[in-house]
């Protein structure tokens, strides 16, 4: 099995790397440059290749874990509790933020999850191998619909992919569909960093061994990587939002957040976090955002399914409508509030 990691591994070599030392960019041999070049800087250049080496093979491990447990493709499962949170401020502007906690069980997978803004509340259920997503409307969007819940086509995916093959570990079905694409941004924002050539990662990158086999994975991503999901067109954005993405095409763009990844011995990711303010004189980014296990899953961390008569089914096109909806309450409620 050839992962994503492999795949740019050929790409971008860990001897082919750009180190920053002092003032001083050098280029390790073997990529077109005079060996004289290298002379006097031995251990800048043997570190930055094992911070890079080190840096693949943790990334590997992440994705070995998520394939042989993805539940919405094979036969594993991840039975896991956690709580996420993220927030963003731009200047002085009200700081927007949200948190929530998410369940995942067994395969085909049972997962729900609750998820709060400032002034707004939804929770998800999804039960084991059904066809349908059930959304609890919070008391600020009862006005979208006539029932308590509403039903809406599964985002999670089937437990195989009927053409037998492997699909990337991060797309769709398993991120959002199981509420873990916070945890999902961070990994591949490092790797789009990584790949980046405007990037010098072997100058930022540190892998750092914390005890009982747990490695943090630290690394200075520039903003633009947080958003810059080309290659994998399924994924949200980290922090989808039009004033981010227009602050990200200016000079704030190249300026970078600290991005941590925590991870056990088998490569399963127990805890990530992006933490950072940028700013380039005339506006300011704040940025907090973490997912964290805080357990393993068991029946109890799951509702009841809720009875057929406290629930309206929706199509596609009337659940994009309900997510207008609560985009306009939200938005409303922000205007009076604040």
């Amino acid at each position: 099995m050839t992962s994503s990691i492999a795949r740019a591994d050929r790409k971008v070599t860990a001897l082919c790397v750009t180190v920053l030392a002092a003032s001083s960019v050098l280029s390790l041999g073997g990529c077109g440059v005079p060996e004289h070049q290298l002379e006097g800087y031995p251990d800048q250049v043997s570190q930055a290749a094992e911070a890079i080496a080190r840096t693949y093979e943790r990334l590997e491990a992440m994705d070995e874990f998520v394939y042989s447990h993805n539940p919405t493709f094979g036969d594993g499962e991840w039975n896991v509790v956690g709580s996420y949170y993220t927030l963003i401020q731009v200047d002085n502007e009200p700081a927007r933020s949200n948190l929530g906690t998410i369940a995942m069980m067994g395969n085909p997978a049972t997962v729900a999850f609750q998820q709060a803004g400032k002034y707004t509340r939804s929770d998800i259920f999804h039960p084991a191998g059904s066809d349908w997503d059930y959304s609890l409307l919070g008391p600020e969007y009862r006005e979208l619909a006539p029932t308590p819940w509403v039903g809406q086509a599964t985002a999670l995916g089937k437990p195989r992919d009927p053409a037998g093959e492997r699909r990337a570990p991060y797309d769709l079905a398993f991120c959002w569909g199981s509420s873990l694409a916070l945890l999902c941004g961070v990994r591949v924002s490092i790797f789009n960093a990584l790949i980046d050539p405007k990037v010098a990662p072997s100058a930022h990158a540190r892998v750092v061994d914390m005890g009982d086999g747990v490695t943090e994975l630290r690394m200075l991503i520039p903003f633009t990587s947080l958003g810059n999901v080309d290659d994998f067109p399924n994924f949200p954005a980290l922090f989808p939002s039009e004033t981010v993405e227009e602050l990200m095409e200016g000079d704030l763009g190249d300026l970078p957040f600290l991005v941590r990844l925590w991870q056990n011995e088998d490569g399963e990711p127990i805890k990530a976090e992006v933490n950072g303010e940028v700013t380039d004189g005339e506006s300011t980014v704040t940025l907090q955002a973490g997912w964290e296990k805080t357990g393993e899953s068991t029946a109890a961390d799951f509702p009841r399914a809720p009875s057929a008569l406290d629930i309206t089914y929706l199509t596609q096109e009337q659940g994009d409508e309900l997510l207008k909806g609560m985009d306009r309450i939200g938005q409303r409620l922000r205007e009076e509030r604040e």
